[in-house]
């Protein structure tokens, strides 16, 4: 279940510590991250409805505990990595090469022409004033993807395809994030 379909960007949304009793059985996304492990100020800031990107302020001391409660939960996580960091992989040449293969393969072919500039840029490279915060929050967020999986916690290899994410590169290019963030190869092979 997508305990809930917010994110920073629309303000009030649940945080992870605040579904854990609820029998939900994945974790779709990580935005509730940021309300249970951000600062009290941003929390308060998410409370009132504002639009918070605070990836970069998490605070990892509050990892290993609500890894711990995921996996006593038996809760999957999906951490969609793909879908907020790509462009800040290592792998993001990669990414975007094999997006343009995609456009000028077969199935490429056949997307609507208003779709194909956004499937080319999918994965370009970032170019937004935030690049340094977005760096330092995709390095946290992989800690806690680590930390949840050193703690026996089942990661799922879900990709969030959408109007901007080619469909079956984006399960590739999970895959990758979740091997460079500390899974094994054959542990991202089996959340996929």
């Amino acid at each position: 279940s997508h305990f809930t379909s917010a994110n920073p960007r629309v303000g009030l949304f649940q945080g992870t510590d605040e579904i854990l009793d609820t029998g939900i059985d994945t974790h779709v996304h990580l935005f509730g991250l940021i309300k249970t492990a951000a600062p009290p100020d941003i929390r308060d800031r998410i409370a009132r409805g504002e639009q918070v990107e605070a990836w970069h302020l998490l605070d990892a001391s509050k990892f290993p505990a609500l890894a711990q409660a995921l996996v006593d939960k038996k809760m999957f996580l999906n951490p969609t990595l793909g879908a907020e960091w790509a462009q800040f992989s290592r792998h993001q040449e990669e990414f975007d090469r094999m997006a343009r293969e995609f456009l000028n393969g077969p199935l490429g072919a056949v997307l609507p022409p208003e779709s194909r500039p956004r499937y080319a840029g999918a994965y370009a490279p970032y170019r937004g004033e935030h690049a340094a915060e977005m760096a330092e929050g995709y390095r946290k967020v992989g800690e806690f993807v680590k930390e949840f999986v050193q703690r026996g916690g089942k990661v799922i290899a879900g990709a969030d395809t959408g109007p901007t994410e080619p469909a079956g590169v984006t399960l590739h290019v999970e895959m990758r994030m979740l091997e460079e963030v500390g899974l094994t190869p054959m542990q991202a092979l089996q959340a996929a």
